[in-house]
């Protein structure tokens, strides 16, 4: 316990919060890390690229509907389109019975079924879906996400967002690797995306369009194969995934839900914390195992000797004080 305890002392001090004692024996444990996609290896502050409406569809009203079904949401892209009709002085459309769904929103403008969000959640699988290849990685904010808006199952228009992978993160699955664990990415975006993001971070394997019980459905099949599994996300979509878990490793955000199932929350966002609690959950252990050792090599001596009456009490309970002293000197 004191050994723990110093251990937490000392991912505190590195931006580590450590709410599950156990987590530092399960860390080394490991042979696989799945990390979750926006807002954990990349920094998911979108910025609207794009917003590209499909006639007889109006650019003014389509923004109105989008900004409507988006305006009591707090999500990355929400508030982009928001600061674009805001930039535009569009005024939020009306939109009634607004419905929150795993990929996205539905809602009622004007006796119009309108819905934004994937590709997949606006059913459109039977129309040919826009090319995702061109202008992946040439907006200014590098790495681009598409939303789609539909009124009537007819899609109005996309809107391409830009983000940014984060500093630490092809280091930290590089340094992952080195140490022998597998490594997967995993997001609700578009799997196209999904794909080249993960090719940039160098992630053994990748898929997107994936909802929170399919992330966890992932989980899931990776355990069931025989795999000791660490989840790495940062959001309420992540939740499932995270619970499921052997592992559970969150960055920290605006999402509690997404903190509260954690094992492990990293306060700075960098993922190079992730090497950093790897490295100190097997210092912890180390010393957790030095203890064990010295404290059974003390009694395996001392304990025949005290029965055949040669240690007096003395003696014994001074040997008692330097074994308990020894320990808590070398943690």
């Amino acid at each position: 316990p004191l050994t723990r305890i110093a251990g937490i002392a000392l991912a505190a001090r590195r931006g580590i919060l450590i709410r599950d004692f156990a987590s530092f024996e399960r860390a080394p444990s490991n042979r696989e890390f799945v990390f979750d996609k926006t807002g954990t290896v990349t920094e998911g502050e979108w910025q609207l690229i794009l917003a590209d409406v499909v006639p007889p569809f109006k650019k003014k009203d389509i923004l109105a509907v989008a900004a409507g079904l988006e305006k009591h949401s707090d999500h990355t892209i929400a508030r982009a389109i928001q600061g674009l009709a805001r930039k535009s002085d569009i005024v939020p459309a009306m939109v009634e019975k607004v419905n929150v769904h795993e990929n996205g929103l539905s809602g009622i403008r004007n006796g119009d079924a309108v819905k934004i969000g994937s590709w997949g959640f606006t059913e459109l699988e039977k129309e040919i879906k826009p090319d995702l290849a061109s202008g992946t990685r040439d907006s200014p904010t590098g790495y681009t996400s598409r939303v789609y808006l539909t009124v009537n199952g007819i899609l109005a228009a996309t809107f391409q967002f830009g983000d940014r992978l984060k500093a630490g993160t092809q280091k930290t699955i590089a340094a992952l690797h080195q140490m022998g664990y597998a490594t997967s990415l995993v997001s609700g975006d578009d799997d196209h995306i999904t794909q080249i993001v993960g090719r940039a971070i160098g992630v053994g394997h990748a898929a997107g369009d994936m909802l929170p019980a399919a992330k966890a459905e992932v989980i899931h099949e990776l355990k069931t194969a025989g795999q000791v599994v660490a989840m790495v996300g940062d959001g309420i979509n992540d939740a499932p995934a995270l619970a499921k878990s052997d592992l559970a490793l969150a960055f920290h955000g605006n999402h509690m839900l997404g903190k509260e199932v954690a094992d492990v929350s990293f306060m700075r966002g960098d993922p190079i914390q992730i090497i950093d609690y790897i490295k100190l959950a097997g210092r912890v252990n180390r010393k957790i195992h030095q203890n064990f050792f010295g404290a059974f090599f003390y009694n395996i001596i001392s304990i025949p000797i005290a029965i055949s009456g040669m240690l007096s009490p003395l003696v014994a309970v001074s040997a008692m004080l330097l074994s308990s002293l020894s320990v808590i000197s070398n943690t």
